[in-house]
């Protein structure tokens, strides 16, 4: 079972003034979007139709059903109660004067309890202004008779509890724990209801919040809730949003604003998901500031998108799709926007709302917080979507620290037809050939350019005029937002990944400038792999130059003697404390596979902090077949111990039981394993399968 809800309050229409006729315009057509993705199917209104108990005039009866209507939905799924300004105080009061005045407070409870029916009668009688717009709206009446304020009405597969909070209150001072609602009636209502223990939902829905009542009778209500599986409470007369999860009952209350602009209420609404079959259960609060619908992000438990996912025994939430907004250009993505680019509207939503900037550029940090936040998404085996719109550095470096080791959906936004795309057709998209210039540096610069060109001049500019190689990428048709679709952007990085990974390990910096779309950057950074490539500085162009903004993966410089200079960067392996011991296991082939010499005595110091978490050996390199990969014969490999690997990476390999470092590569295609030497004097050796021992992470290089 589906329900798409929407949960309204004190809409007061009787009250009038410029802001809340904007608010209920823009209400209007608020609903009317918020219909087009998927149709409403049920409207909750929790009291206070009217203001002051005034007569609802035809303008009142006429916004009514003009919100039904902007909803699409029958009158019959239409659940609306009474609240406080929906009867008539004065005659309230004057009846319970009767039976409560000079008796003691501790007795007020079992005489409520006890009432009689002409008691009951009489009190609700007072709501016949209500009575009138309810059954002009609905066409029927509120009460088939009057013996209970309370009643219990069931749908397909949902039975809804409405409460008559208001036909007790006499207080007008909205002072926190002073209302009682007949929780004894309530009691006797809920037993003679057999719906109650077949249905798929259960939902209560009153004027007033568990808050206004007194501790007892708070308690009481909740215990019925539970004892009668009420998983869900819909509420308002604060005239402020809230949600409140009652752990010890197992109970969702939601506090809807008002629905008018007096100052002190903003004006607002919820809406919400409650899908039983695929366990999906979620709730958006909205308010009126400033003439413009915005989010309410601050309530417990809502994400900085406003959205409240149920986490509850009755409504554990559970999606098997994940959205990723990372649009920090403009805005947060809409909602339809999302679910018609994914295809559905049961997703979990994380969004990205950290510093773009910090004192040194981008942080890094919050982007290394963000990409956990996703990864744990996919470890939980949900099929993500990567929403991104943001500066290029910020986006390298958010694939940079997601890694190509798992699926990700990234959709890229097209700005000729305004929406986001994915795939499309396959036009196999191809880059010019790279231009090379080489000056025996051991800085590499990069310039990619598909979106719109790289000027050489200004990276001349930003790196100082200081010597360095160049590789230069660019489409063969430049236009802004090229490439966009999927297979064309994978395409393209393919053909930028295979010149870097060969180049990335013979330069100590890689400097790189790139005027390419936002889906392709988080492309490239999956691509370049922490372990090969290190000291990745990124560029951003910002009033006509380009500023450097983040260094990706930096290595520490390291040097055997003091130096003066207090800025400079000192490890002294001698005496730092805090080193770690990797044992040098042997030589490793970088030719034909061969067992390894083993030296168990040997060892290398290396910082714990160099090496991160995880076991980690050495070895020592023999052959030629890594050359172009910066290892050579005599250097000592760091490895980190483990049994898998992603594509590019340097690995050392058990191949008919013998051991070879080269990079790994797998041919999806021909179901095979390519182990890639690093000198065009080798062959690649094309493997069914192979064991994988470890992953190279550092070379240490012997000085000559």
């Amino acid at each position: 079972m589906r329900i798409k809800w929407l949960h309204l309050s004190d809409i007061h229409f009787n009250f009038k003034n410029y802001e809340s006729h904007s608010l209920r315009e823009g209400f209007i057509k608020r609903i009317q979007s918020l219909s087009q993705s998927e149709p409403f199917t049920h409207l909750f209104l929790s009291g206070d139709i009217l203001y002051q108990n005034q007569i609802a005039d035809l303008d009142t009866i006429e916004f009514l059903k003009k919100i039904i209507n902007s909803m699409g939905i029958s009158v019959k799924n239409v659940i609306i109660v009474p609240g406080n300004h929906d009867h008539n105080r004065n005659t309230t009061r004057s009846v319970v004067d009767g039976f409560l005045s000079k008796k003691k407070k501790k007795d007020h409870t079992s005489i409520i309890d006890s009432l009689d029916s002409d008691n009951i009668t009489e009190l609700l009688g007072c709501f016949a202004n209500y009575y009138d717009a309810y059954q002009r709206v609905i066409g029927d009446k509120y009460y088939n008779d009057f013996d209970s304020p309370h009643i219990v009405q069931s749908f397909n597969g949902l039975t809804i509890i409405k409460l008559n909070t208001s036909w007790l209150d006499v207080d007008s001072s909205k002072k926190k724990d002073y209302l009682r609602i007949g929780s004894r009636q309530l009691q006797i209502t809920l037993s003679d209801c057999k719906e109650l223990s077949g249905s798929d939902i259960n939902i209560a829905i009153g004027h007033h919040s568990l808050e206004d009542m007194i501790p007892e009778e708070r308690i009481r209500v909740l215990e019925q809730f539970k004892r009668n599986n009420i998983g869900l409470y819909f509420c308002g007369h604060r005239h402020k949003p809230n949600i409140i999860f009652h752990a010890e009952y197992d109970v969702i209350e939601f506090v809807a604003p008002g629905g008018f602009n007096d100052g002190y209420s903003n004006g607002g609404y919820i809406y919400g998901i409650i899908d039983t079959d695929a366990s999906f259960y979620k709730a958006e609060v909205y308010g009126w500031y400033d003439n413009k619908w915005c989010i309410e992000s601050k309530l417990k438990g809502t994400n900085d998108y406003g959205v409240y996912y149920f986490h509850s025994i009755k409504y554990d939430h559970n999606s098997d799709v994940a959205v990723i907004d990372c649009k920090t250009i403009g805005g947060h993505i809409p909602g339809r926007i999302i679910e018609s680019s994914v295809g559905c509207n049961n997703y979990d939503l994380l969004v990205y709302n950290g510093p773009i900037n910090n004192i040194n550029g981008y942080s890094s940090e919050t982007i290394c917080d963000f990409s956990k936040c996703i990864t744990k998404l996919i470890e939980n085996n949900k099929t993500v979507h990567l929403f991104p719109l943001a500066p290029i550095p910020m986006l390298i470096n958010l694939g940079f620290e997601l890694q190509k080791n798992s699926y990700i959906i990234v959709h890229q936004y097209d700005r000729q037809s305004e929406s986001w795309v994915f795939d499309g057709e396959d036009s196999e998209y191809s880059l010019l050939s790279p231009k090379c210039e080489h000056n025996q540096s051991k800085v590499l610069v990069v310039s990619i350019s598909t979106s719109f060109r790289v000027n050489l001049d200004q990276i001349k500019r930003a790196m100082r005029n200081e010597p360095f190689d160049l590789v230069v990428f660019e489409a063969t048709e430049v236009s802004p937002g090229s490439p966009l679709y999927n297979k064309d952007v994978a395409n393209a990085v393919n053909q930028i990944m295979i010149l870097l990974n060969k180049k990335a390990s013979t330069y100590s910096d890689i400097h790189i400038f790139a005027a390419i779309p936002a889906g392709m950057a988080v492309e490239l950074g999956r691509n370049m792999l922490k372990t090969v490539f290190k000291n990745i500085h990124l560029y951003q162009l910002s009033s006509g130059e380009y500023e450097e903004k983040m260094v990706l993966n930096p290595v520490p410089v390291i040097s055997s003697e003091k130096n003066n200079d207090p800025n400079a960067v000192f490890i002294d392996w001698l005496t730092i404390k805090n080193t770690r011991n990797v044992k040098i296991l042997g030589n490793v082939p970088c030719g034909t596979p061969e067992s390894e010499e083993v030296e168990n005595d040997s060892y290398f110091p290396m910082l714990n902090s160099f090496l991160g978490s995880g076991e980690f050996f050495a070895l020592t390199a023999m052959g030629d077949s890594m050359i172009d990969a910066g290892i050579n014969k005599g250097d000592i490999i760091i490895a980190k111990a483990q049994c898998v690997a992603n594509d590019g990476d340097i690995v050392i390999a058990l191949v008919n039981g013998e051991n070879t470092i080269k990079r790994l590569f797998r041919d999806d295609k021909l179901h095979k394993i390519i182990l890639h030497p690093e000198n065009k004097k080798h062959q690649d050796l094309v493997l069914d399968e192979v064991e994988i021992q470890g992953v190279a992470v550092h070379v240490i290089k012997k000085i000559k």
